[in-house]
């Protein structure tokens, strides 16, 4: 009779100590929105390779976790600043491309303006940007 007593005991202590890390586990997920995180800023190309008044389109890999993306952007130099246009169309996520000074969506013919303002289509949400700063002669993006 004792180890039976003994394994429920035992039972009953692992089920309190599983829940307790499970519990933990969905307890600090909740958090982690709240969690500061690291600045980090990825270079994406050197400033004397782009054209004023021309569109560069730029890869760069996202690492979240062990997931690697690729995305793109569109850099813009305007004298000092340049500015990174997402190619990404806010409508379905299709890639945009540069022409003419507008940004054009294939998919479903969403028109943009060169900063990324929608002009026509279906699209009625901006081109995202990413946050640029110029680094030692090369633009970086925030990530």
């Amino acid at each position: 009779m004792e180890s039976g007593t003994e394994r429920r005991g035992l039972l009953r202590l692992f089920a309190f100590v599983f829940g307790g890390l499970c519990g933990g586990a969905g307890f600090a997920s909740v958090f982690d929105p709240l969690r500061k995180r690291e600045e980090r800023w990825i270079p994406l190309a050197p400033v004397d390779q782009l054209q004023p008044g021309q569109a560069t389109r730029v890869r760069y890999t996202v690492t979240a976790g062990w997931e690697q993306t690729e995305r793109s952007v569109y850099l813009l130099r305007a004298g000092d600043d340049v500015l990174a246009i997402d190619s990404r169309c806010t409508h379905l996520g299709c890639n945009v491309r540069y022409r003419e000074g507008e940004f054009r969506c294939p998919c479903h013919q969403g028109v943009f303006d060169g900063k990324g303002q929608p002009l026509s289509g279906p699209v009625t949400k901006p081109l995202e940007r990413m946050e640029t700063r110029i680094q030692a002669g090369v633009v970086e993006g925030k990530a």
